[in-house]
C-alpha cells in the first residue's frame, strides 16, 4: 500500500499507527518507517507519521525515534486522575493515570507535535470541564474531547453535558481573552464551519476518499469504525483501492428533518462513523447525537 501511495504521488500522505495500542509492536513501527524512508528516496515523495497511543508504553528510545522522524502524537488521556482512571485501567484494575501523566510530560518536553485526545462517556462526563482545564495546565495546547456515542446514554445525561459544555465555553472565552495559544476541538471545528464560506465541507464524511484504514490482514476500509466489517471492504494492500466498491458505498444523506435546521452546516449528522457508533447503521441518525450537537 505504501508503494501504491508513493507511486501515485499523493499529496502529503500521512501514515497513522493505531490499534489497540500500537506501541505493543514497536519493532513493526520501526521497520515500517525505515521502509517508508527508502521508498521516499526512490519515488521523490514525503510521508508524515502519526501515532494514536495511550502513552503507557512510551520509553526514551521510542521518543528519540519519534523526534527524529517528526511524529505527531495523538495522546489518549481523559483529563484529571478521576476522569482518566474511571475507564483506563490495567488488566489488574489499577488506574493508569500516574504513568500516562508522567509520560505525557516527556512527550510535551520533546520536539514533537501532540494533541490530547479525551474519550468522554457516562463514567467521566461529570469531570469534563475540569479535565480539559487540567490538560491545558499540564502543558497541552491542543485538546480534543469526543463523546463515546457507543455508550448507553440516557436523557438525563443531556443536562450534565450541557453544564459541562458551558464550563468549556467559559474556558474558551477566558483563554481567548488572555490571547493564549490553544486549540479546543470540537469548538474550533464548529466555529470554523460557521464562518467558512465552504461550511459543510468541514463536516462532511468522505468515506474512503479522505483516508483509508488498513486491518491486520491487509484489507482496506473507508473508516476505522468499519474495520472488520466485510460489507465495507474497498480493496487490499496488494491491489490498492477498488474504485468501484468505494463508489458504491452506501452514502450518508441529509435527512428531511435536518434540511431546515439552523445548525445543519456545522453538525455531524452526515458522519458515518458517529452514526455507526450510535445506531449501528452508517445512514441512521441518533436523536442523542442531534441533541448534543444542538447543545454544543
Amino acid at each position: 500500500m505504501i508503494n501504491i501511495i508513493a507511486q501515485n504521488k499523493e499529496k502529503n500522505p500521512t501514515l497513522t499507527f493505531y490499534g489497540g495500542e500500537p506501541l505493543l509492536e514497536k519493532e513493526i513501527i520501526y521497520k515500517t518507517v525505515e521502509y517508508v524512508r527508502e521508498i521516499e528516496k526512490k519515488e521523490d515523495v514525503k510521508f508524515y507519521f502519526k501515532i494514536n497511543t495511550n502513552g503507557y508504553l512510551i520509553d526514551d528510545d521510542f521518543l528519540e525515534f519519534a523526534e527524529r522522524n517528526d511524529f505527531y502524537f495523538c495522546y489518549s488521556i481523559d483529563g484529571n486522575k478521576e476522569a482518566h482512571d474511571a475507564n483506563r485501567v490495567t488488566a489488574g484494575g489499577i488506574g493508569t493515570f500516574d504513568i500516562v501523566k508522567e509520560n505525557a510530560k516527556k512527550v510535551l518536553d520533546a520536539k514533537v507535535k501532540i494533541v490530547a485526545m479525551m474519550v468522554v462517556n457516562r463514567n467521566n462526563i461529570e469531570n469534563l470541564g475540569e479535565s480539559v482545564r487540567y490538560l491545558f495546565s499540564l502543558g497541552f495546547e491542543n485538546v480534543l474531547f469526543a463523546l463515546d456515542y457507543s455508550d448507553k446514554w440516557i436523557d438525563s445525561d443531556l443536562e450534565i453535558i450541557k453544564r459541562e459544555y458551558l464550563k468549556l465555553s467559559e474556558l474558551y472565552y477566558e483563554k481567548t481573552m488572555n490571547e493564549d495559544s490553544f486549540y479546543m476541538f470540537p469548538f474550533e471545528n464548529k466555529i470554523g464551519a460557521y464562518i467558512s464560506e465552504k461550511k459543510r465541507c468541514l463536516m462532511e464524511c468522505n468515506l474512503g476518499y479522505k483516508s483509508v484504514n488498513i486491518s491486520t490482514d491487509g484489507k482496506l476500509y473507508p473508516c476505522m469504525q468499519l474495520v472488520d466489517n466485510s460489507n465495507y471492504v474497498i480493496g487490499d494492500c496488494v491491489n490498492g483501492i477498488d474504485v468501484e466498491k468505494r463508489a458504491n458505498l452506501k452514502k450518508v444523506e441529509e435527512y428531511e428533518v435536518c434540511k431546515e435546521c439552523s445548525i445543519k452546516d456545522r453538525c455531524k449528522h452526515t458522519c458515518a462513523c458517529v452514526n455507526k457508533l450510535s445506531t449501528g447503521d452508517v445512514t441512521q441518525l441518533s436523536p442523542f447525537v442531534c441533541e448534543t450537537e444542538r447543545i454544543i
